[in-house]
């Protein structure tokens, strides 16, 4: 009963989770078509949906910040609050999905829009049957929104210190581990191993980590510091 109640909460929050998301790959998908409008018949291959992998990034971290407090006021259970959250996450993450998986099959039915503009669907975002589409562009979007909801459940519990900290030992170790890729000379190989992959099988990597971020946020909740 109480993880209903908070997906109730958050899809009150109809703009975070249904309108601002498609409004944002509404707009660079216009400014696009003009641009492929005005280069007559040359290709185009366009990055711009990333902005959307980008904006689940910080819909995860919203999702917790912004309703923990309102939750607990409630006298709901962290952990209930955590599984609705995590609940509604995986919802909206399948949804825009779904919905990207299709309009990927209208952009090659019609020809990249008659445009020759490559949005929706990229040869290497697309790679596979539709299922390995499907099953890569999720396991992508999961892991984003939840690395984002994992960043603000170590500022629930740990404060501005922990962020701090968190972030200094980020930094400390990306500045080691280019150090040493530089001091081996493993950027080009790297470079070609991480290409010649598929995004199934990047995305596939990545699912170990997805599950560390599900269980370190839900420990971080439950000790959360309400302040």
């Amino acid at each position: 009963m109480a993880i209903r109640t908070v997906l109730s909460m958050f899809n009150k929050d109809v703009w975070t989770w249904y309108i601002v998301p498609w409004m944002i790959v509404g707009i660079s998908f216009l400014i696009n078509i003009v641009i492929a409008l005005s280069v007559a018949d040359e290709s185009i291959n366009t990055s711009g949906i990333t902005s959307l992998y980008v904006y689940m990034f910080i819909a995860g971290m919203l999702a917790l910040t912004q309703f923990f407090h309102f939750a607990l006021g409630l006298n709901i259970r962290r952990a209930d609050f955590y599984f609705g959250s995590l609940l509604m996450m995986l919802f909206v993450n399948a949804a825009m999905t779904l919905i990207l998986v299709i309009i990927g099959q209208v952009e090659l039915f019609t020809n990249q829009w008659g445009v020759n503009l490559h949005y929706f669907y990229l040869s290497y975002l697309n790679a596979g049957s539709v299922f390995q589409q499907f099953f890569s562009i999720f396991l992508t979007l999961v892991h984003v929104t939840l690395a984002g909801a994992t960043i603000a459940s170590i500022f629930l519990r740990f404060g501005r210190a922990g962020m701090f900290i968190f972030f200094g030992a980020i930094g400390l170790l990306v500045s080691i581990a280019v150090l040493l890729m530089s001091i081996n000379e493993l950027w080009v190989p790297v470079f070609y191993y991480v290409t010649s992959q598929s995004l199934l099988s990047i995305a596939t990597f990545t699912l170990p980590l997805t599950i560390i971020y599900i269980v370190s946020s839900y420990l971080f909740i439950r000790k959360a510091i309400v302040r």
